[in-house]
């Protein structure tokens, strides 16, 4: 999270553990299609948002961003899993 920050304040440098960051989490075991007989996953909404932040700061577009903000207003009203 201190990349995505260091990036919005300009630091160009944090482009880079921004996507090193996103791609450890990639190639570990919380990233995976085995639904709910897999380990447990990066689902909590705080974690959901700095993932879909990061990955629509580094490929563009806004799919990324919305999700966040709905992540970030779901956690905020009390919905979503913690």
């Amino acid at each position: 999270m201190d990349a995505l920050w260091r990036w919005a304040s300009g630091d160009s440098a944090a482009f880079y553990d921004i996507s090193k960051a996103l791609a450890d989490y990639l190639v570990s075991p919380f990233h995976h299609c085995e639904g709910q007989d897999g380990q447990n996953d990066a689902d909590t909404p705080s974690v959901s948002a700095i993932l879909y932040t990061a990955a629509s700061m580094l490929f563009g577009g806004t799919d990324g961003a919305i999700l966040a903000a709905r992540v970030a207003i779901d956690a905020a009203m009390g919905g979503g899993r913690r």
